[in-house]
């Protein structure tokens, strides 16, 4: 309460306000009232009560003023009660009569807005799931990832480009001599991981996830029965695994007890130790069916030079971003004088999590919000000019209301009311379509877009929805309610039906928002059209190796069953045979990465150098350990040199392929490095041939460098590794005979991942896809919006018959069509 009230006095600005709002005639009678009772209720109930009030009877005045106000002003009579509610309730009423006599033109309207708001709503839905909205786990802005990268000048001040996942053994010093991490964890994601589930019925394959003990801690997050993994686990012997909630509840039921029981995975027991809550999602890992503890013991895999841990981290309490990188570059330096010959030039990137987890896909979201912002602008400019058309048509109608009494701008207010209602249902139905076409957008997302599939329609969608329908309602109302009864309106009585034609002014103002209106649909379609443009040339391109009639699976063999290199490659020989015997099948081999689906296995390698002080040049380049008939089955010529054969024995001399962006890269483009000597992977090998390049990626802009081994060689190596088949034509039953030789050698096995190497090729270009279809679709849209304007810009006279439907379209038959319409 103010020091004036608590005088006796009223609210000064509350006073103020009433004698703007009130015309002279009544402002000293009223505020005469009001002081009277203010002072009455001072008296007998305080200055609190009187101040409340006081200004509860200005707001109901405020409130009041427009109803009386549009019609005229205050009567001087102060019995008449002005009812806002009932006003506009009339208002309502008045505007669904209105509609309904012009169903046409109230269907097109709200067509239009709920095609525009819909969209909108769909795309912002997307982007607030994915940009907008913290990650849904405890303290989310304290996630980070952890990379590796190279660098011979020291750490980076920016963001570095050539990102790296880390080594398990400096994963364990960061765990366990810094204090930057409240918990810190490692994933052992080194390519599709799983098991051959067996005991449950028919055998089949589950997605699983190698993490350290602690996983779930960085998460904050804890299993709905059972426990974590402990650091002891950690130790390649135990089996124990945690599974999904999905996994418990198809394949065990929901059994509570499910605690303490064993399933059979590869052929051998695990034991359950926990269940986690249903909804937890991993940024990184994907979509996961169990988890089992990473094997963390140093030796084998677990060396300082063999990268292949994903680590995700919480920050401790009160440690920012730029003071764990400071921390994470000492600390690398120091790792660098304790083991130069691995560590030297390695430092560590942090990075948000969430970041991360976007990667570049924020740039493809906010251009295809952008885009939808366009559709409803162009919306808005269609349906503004649907509404000047057609209140010009009814100028007579309100002259005549206004020659009746009604103040312009009541007229301006049931004009608005009209667009309102319009906006409203466009509103409601376009959420409705939105939550419809949300659905066809998980389908079709690629799966950079990690975090879609968390997307819903909560209050900030819901919000914005609301917000554009209001928003529509100012931008496409507004001024044609004010041009519908402009100045000239007492001339529309005069007028006769042939001469109703509009002022100037309302036909230039047309003639500018059709010409707005098609610019813009042209920018939809011009990027539309570059988009499936770029589109088509990626598709179309050499990407070095032939795809089509490829079929594609993936076997994983159990180390329980399969435990030394000639068992491994005794059974991809005999599956070879078996599959090569099926008719249409022209030609098997294996890989353990397919092409052109980007980075896996980066290797370092070395050629010969006298004037190095080591005596060797160190290079980079991708690894591909093939087996059969890989290099034809694909296409990938052999330029120079001989095939792996017989003599590429396990034990034998190492042989390898280099292909030309190798060869350029180490030699020179020309050269002829035959017979000269590699040293990679801790072997040194033989170059007996030079094949032709493939593409990294299908969009990569130039071949990189590719080492080719023979699994024959390689088979120490526990590769899962990719079955390739090319047939002559579609083979009927292909696979179930495929699983049925299969089944023949080792029934425990399970072919997983069947593709077509096309399809698994087009995986890379998925977040393309995903952006053309919907540029084509929202350009589509601006197209048919454009193409629908009613262009009453013509300043031909408006003829009865348009007054009469107050809508046209373009393409309407001449008899119908008025020649306001061009």
């Amino acid at each position: 309460m103010s020091r004036r009230a608590r005088h006796g006095k009223a609210p000064d600005f509350a006073t103020k306000l009433v004698t703007r709002l009130l015309p002279p005639p009544s402002r000293h009678d009223v505020l005469g009232d009001l002081e009277e009772e203010f002072q009455h209720l001072r008296r007998t109930h305080g200055g609190l009560r009187a101040w409340l009030w006081y200004w509860r009877q200005t707001i109901a005045f405020a409130c009041k003023l427009p109803a009386a106000g549009l019609a005229g002003g205050l009567p001087e009579d102060p019995r008449r009660e002005h009812n806002v509610i009932g006003n506009l309730a009339a208002d309502i009423r008045f505007a669904v009569r209105s509609l309904l006599a012009e169903p046409l033109f109230a269907f097109v309207v709200i067509a239009t807005l709920a095609l525009a708001i819909g969209a909108n709503t769909a795309i912002f839905s997307v982007v607030n799931g994915v940009l907008l909205s913290p990650l849904d786990y405890p303290e989310p802005d304290r996630l980070v990832r952890v990379y590796q990268y190279y660098s011979r000048s020291g750490g980076f001040e920016s963001a570095p480009t050539n990102f790296d996942v880390v080594s398990p053994l400096d994963y364990t010093d960061y765990r366990d001599q810094l204090s930057t991490f409240q918990s810190l964890a490692g994933m052992g994601n080194y390519g599709p991981m799983g098991f051959d589930l067996t005991g449950e019925g028919a055998p089949q394959r589950i997605s699983a996830l190698y993490v350290t003990s602690d996983y779930f801690d960085v998460y904050g997050l804890r299993p709905m029965t059972g426990r974590v993994f402990e650091r002891s686990e950690e130790d390649g012997n135990s089996r124990v695994v945690i599974l999904s909630a999905r996994l418990w509840r198809s394949l065990f039921e929901s059994d509570p007890e499910i605690v303490g029981r064993t399933m059979t995975l590869d052929g051998e027991a695990w034991e359950i130790v926990g269940v986690m809550p249903a909804g937890f999602v991993d940024l990184v890992g994907d979509d996961v069916d169990v988890w089992v503890p990473h094997d963390m013991t140093p030796g084998g895999f677990n060396t300082r030079g063999n990268h292949y841990m994903t680590v995700v981290g919480r920050l401790a309490p009160g440690v920012t971003l730029a003071e764990a990188q400071q921390q994470l570059t000492a600390f690398d330096e120091q790792l660098a004088r304790q083991y130069p010959e691995s560590n030297d030039g390695r430092y560590a990137w942090i990075q948000p999590l969430q970041e991360d987890s976007v990667g570049n896909a924020d740039t493809m979201l906010w251009v295809l919000l952008g885009s939808t912002a366009l559709v409803l602008l162009i919306g808005c400019v269609n349906v503004a000019n649907l509404l000047i058309g057609r209140g010009m048509t009814r100028r007579k109608e309100l002259a005549i209301r206004a020659a009746l009494g009604s103040g312009r701008l009541r007229l301006v207010r049931q004009l608005l009311t009209e667009s309102l209602l319009l906006a409203l249902i466009g509103g409601v139905l376009g959420v409705a379509l939105a939550a419809m076409t949300t659905r066809a957008l998980l389908r079709l997302a690629p799966q950079s877009l990690t975090l879609i599939n968390d997307i819903s329609f909560d209050s900030r969608v819901l919000a914005l929805a609301l917000a554009t329908s209001l928003l529509t309602t100012a931008v496409f109302g507004l001024v044609p309610a004010f041009r519908s009864v402009g100045k000239d309106l007492e001339t529309a009585l005069r007028e006769d039906d042939r001469g109703n034609s509009g002022s100037r002014g309302t036909n230039r103002m047309r003639s500018a928002l059709v010409v707005g209106e098609v610019a813009l649909a042209l920018v939809l379609l011009i990027g539309a059209g570059l988009m499936m443009r770029s589109f088509w040339l990626l598709q179309t391109r050499d990407i070095g190796v032939d795809p089509s009639n490829v079929t594609t699976f993936e076997l994983r063999l159990p180390e329980a069953r399969y435990d030394t290199a000639q068992e491994r490659e005794g059974f991809y020989q005999e599956l070879r045979r078996r599959v090569a015997a099926i008719p249409g099948v022209d030609a098997v081999g294996a890989v353990q990465w397919l092409p052109v689906t980007g980075t896996y296995n980066v290797w370092g390698y070395a050629t010969a150098d006298p004037d190095s002080d080591s005596g060797w040049d160190h290079h980079l380049a991708n690894i591909r350990v093939i087996s059969g008939d890989y290099l034809d089955l694909l296409g990938i010529p052999l330029l120079a040199g001989r095939r792996f054969g017989p003599d590429d024995a396990l034990g034998a001399p190492f042989a390898v392929y280099l292909n030309e962006a190798a060869v350029a890269d180490g030699w020179g483009p020309g050269a002829n490095p035959l017979g000269e000597t590699i040293r990679s992977g801790g072997h040194d090998g033989e170059i007996v041939g030079i094949v032709g390049n493939t593409l990294l990626r299908q969009r990569s802009a130039s071949p990189t460098p590719k080492l080719y081994f023979s699994h024959t060689q390689f088979a120490e190596r526990r590769w899962s590794m990719f079955q390739l088949l090319r047939t002559s034509a579609d083979v009927p039953g292909l696979m179930t005979a495929i699983r049925t030789q299969l089944a023949e050698i080792d029934p425990l096995l399970v072919a997983f991942n069947v593709r077509t190497l096309e399809r698994a090729i087009g995986v890379g270009m998925a977040d393309t896809r995903f952006t053309m279809v919907l540029l084509v679709a929202f350009g589509s849209m601006a197209g048919l919006l454009a193409a629908s304007v009613p262009t009453a810009c013509c300043r031909t006279p408006l003829g009865s018959a348009a007054e009469r439907s107050a809508f046209a379209w373009p393409w309407a038959p001449a008899r119908k069509r008025s020649s306001a319409w061009c």
